[in-house]
């Protein structure tokens, strides 16, 4: 299911991409598909940690906010993590870290990043266009979430999702290689399913 989900995610922004009418060599340079170096491969492993720290802090402070005002608030959880939780056998971790390196990360990145931003910085600032691929971001995983946690849980995982996607958008703008971002992004899951 979760194979299907993505192939249709990232099927849906490569025929957007060609329904413009982009053939496949400029599907590669208007998305930034390079190999990275080095350096970009340092900054992939840097940012995942980053994206990790700050979704931490954002979380934490946002329900300290919350609890202030005297409400009691828990983040929503992604429904595959819960899954993991449940049966934490190594094969089946093994399994959604293969399956966040070169499925997950992969597509939503391809159709977000690539497509959505891309797209958006055609009409808008780089900030603007990072700043709207990354609150539509957010709002996707809506239908992934789960947990019973009420709609405050909800938007404030909403809102962790959007700051990280605003970190992600920023190192796509930085880099202009989408397959930095991509490994960013299978890093940055890989390592919450871990922990």
């Amino acid at each position: 299911l979760v194979l299907a989900q993505f192939a249709w995610v990232a099927g849906f922004g490569l025929w957007y991409l060609r329904r413009r009418g982009l053939d496949r060599e400029s599907i590669v340079s208007y998305l930034g598909i390079e190999r990275p170096t080095g350096r970009q491969l340092a900054l992939v492993v840097g940012a995942a940690i980053g994206m990790v720290v700050a979704a931490g802090v954002v979380n934490l402070l946002l329900t300290q906010l919350v609890e202030l005002l005297g409400f009691e608030i828990e983040a929503a959880e992604n429904e595959s993590t819960q899954i993991l939780e449940n049966n934490p056998s190594p094969l089946l971790l093994l399994g959604g870290v293969a399956l966040m390196m070169f499925v997950v990360g992969p597509a939503e990145e391809l159709l977000f990043r690539g497509v959505i931003q891309g797209r958006l910085r055609e009409r808008l600032s780089p900030a603007k266009a990072i700043v709207a691929a990354s609150v539509l971001f957010g709002s996707v995983h809506l239908t992934a979430l789960g947990g019973g946690s009420g709609a405050a849980g909800l938007l404030l995982t909403i809102a962790v999702l959007s700051t990280v996607a605003l970190v992600l958008g920023s190192l796509y703008e930085y880099t202009g290689n989408l397959v930095v971002v991509a490994l960013t992004h299978g890093l940055y899951n890989s390592i919450l399913i871990t922990m």
